[in-house]
């Protein structure tokens, strides 16, 4: 079986306790996703 799509950004969420990550200088909070994992 294939991994889920949404497995890695909820695996960021999780380690977090459900919080989402910091805001970046533009005001906006991004889940970063490494490309060489899949």
């Amino acid at each position: 079986m294939a991994v889920p799509a949404l497995m890695l950004p909820s695996v960021q969420v999780n380690i977090r306790a459900g919080n989402l990550p910091p805001e970046e200088a533009n005001g906006v909070a991004y889940l970063k996703i490494p490309v060489n994992c899949l």
